[in-house]
């Protein structure tokens, strides 16, 4: 999509550092991370958050949803992968002989 610009001279902008743990979510997947906020451009990196609101036009400017995009893309692998040892451990119980006691 692309950084996200207007033309209004009407802007909003908050600052923050993170001094804690950053926390964010993509419908109901939260990932949380205790160091750093990710590499969103025109939002947040490293353990700053920033946006800078358009008062007339509602947008964020400065912001591209390509890094979020790829942020969710990421996410979507971890699932994968987590999918995936899951499933190896399963064939790995299969793989389990018990015996059974016999008394």
């Amino acid at each position: 999509m692309g950084e996200i610009e207007c033309e209004h001279d009407r802007t909003f902008t908050i600052r923050g550092k993170a001094g804690d743990r950053i926390t964010w979510s993509y419908n109901d997947r939260v990932r949380s991370d205790p160091d750093y906020a990710p590499e969103i451009e025109g939002l947040c990196g490293g353990d700053y958050i920033e946006a800078k609101v358009c008062l007339q036009c509602h947008v964020l400017i400065g912001f591209s949803s390509d890094d979020v995009d790829d942020l969710i893309a990421d996410l979507d692998d971890e699932e994968e992968e987590d999918d995936e040892d899951l499933d190896e451990e399963d064939e790995e119980d299969d793989d389990l002989n018990f015996e059974e006691d016999e008394d």
